[in-house]
């Protein structure tokens, strides 16, 4: 709709056909495309971000400011830093747009409570040179301590998280050979030798699980988008179509009232199919 391509990685392998949940009891694979004429995209995080940045930095009315810190918003002053510069600075804005994540300063900003709840902690890993059962889809492997997400973000590069739960989140002595013991045997044997490679290497990557409910949007003059109004667990594949959602009803609606309403109508159902997805998976 934005006229945003894809990274051109993207176009070299399968991708975004939809997902593909194995179940616990080791019967057969559930299937669900995408229905015809939607698409999605795995691609690694920082390649999707480049690419729309990009394209944001080219539009004429648009001035980007690398290394920008907000400090402080008071009514519709926004006063920030900037890296190797004398500040603070500071600007007026008829409207300012808090777009910045799990972490949220606009929430701070707003005088918003942090509701956000620890559900899980997630160990990331790149498996290299390795096939997944079926090529295009996401894949949800069940049957661990919690469940599993894996989807190709390169030709030769496959992104599997494991989601451990938080009696297991400062992990054991020997952590890479548990998470080897707990989770290989839910994970189909082609699978097995590219994550007992890289849990050899050393490569996990760990981050931590929130969920916050959408509760609030912001105020005239001041709107909160994609996680900072809320986030479910990334398992549930919501985050980015939310957060693109949000933008784009934002930028079309006559008022933030109408944004607001209008969000809210759209949003309510997939975040309650997200929180009972993940309690489902778990």
């Amino acid at each position: 709709k934005l006229g945003i391509d894809p990274p051109a990685a993207s176009k070299e392998y399968d991708t975004g056909r939809g997902f593909v949940t194995f179940p616990e009891d080791g019967s057969e694979p559930i299937i669900l495309p995408y229905r015809a004429g939607s698409a999605g995209l795995g691609i690694e995080h920082s390649e999707l971000v480049a690419s729309i940045r990009q394209t944001a930095i080219d539009h004429d009315g648009v001035t980007y400011l690398p290394g920008a810190r907000a400090e402080e918003i008071v009514g519709q002053t926004l006063t920030y830093s900037l890296k190797r510069h004398a500040g603070p600075y500071a600007m007026v804005a008829d409207r300012i747009v808090g777009a910045d994540g799990r972490g949220s300063f606009s929430r701070k900003a707003l005088g918003l409570e942090d509701t956000s709840i620890t559900c899980a902690r997630m160990a990331g890993l790149l498996l290299d040179d390795t096939e997944v059962p079926f090529q295009g889809y996401g894949h949800v492997f069940l049957g661990g301590p919690g469940p599993m997400l894996c989807y190709r973000i390169l030709p030769d590069k496959v992104r599997l998280i494991l989601d451990v739960p938080m009696r297991y989140s400062r992990g054991p002595k020997g952590r890479e050979t548990w998470l080897w013991e707990a989770f290989s045997p839910a994970l189909p044997e082609s699978l097995r030798p590219a994550f007992r490679r890289a849990l050899a290497a050393g490569g996990l990557q760990w981050a931590k699980a929130n969920v916050r409910r959408r509760a609030s949007m912001g105020r005239r003059g001041f709107a909160l988008v994609g996680d900072a109004v809320g986030h479910y667990h990334p398992l549930t594949a919501a985050g980015m179509s939310l957060g693109f959602g949000d933008a784009l009803e934002l930028a079309e609606s006559p008022s933030f009232q109408q944004y607001r309403l209008r969000r809210q109508r759209a949003t309510r159902v997939p975040e309650m199919l997200a929180v009972a997805l993940y309690e489902v998976f778990t």
